[in-house]
């Protein structure tokens, strides 16, 4: 992955979940993840999830992302 250019902000950096470098967003019972994972191949494949009005905590909710998260590693 390229290193953000100066000025731009680099918004990856800082949260690993996995080996997944990714990024979350909440906003009115809409939660989402977005980022870069590598392949054991070496290839990088780039995700983005979002859910909204969903039933439960937003906690629940977030653990089962992971789970799905932790099945395309």
């Amino acid at each position: 992955m390229q290193k953000p250019s100066p000025g731009i902000p680099n918004f990856m950096m800082g949260y690993l979940f996995n080996d997944m470098k990714m990024k979350s967003g909440t906003i009115n019972r809409v939660k989402g993840f977005t980022g870069y994972q590598k392949s054991k191949t070496g290839k990088e494949y780039i995700f983005s999830m979002i859910i909204n009005n969903y039933n439960g905590s937003q906690l629940s909710l977030i653990r089962k992302m992971y789970q799905v998260l932790d099945q395309l590693k």
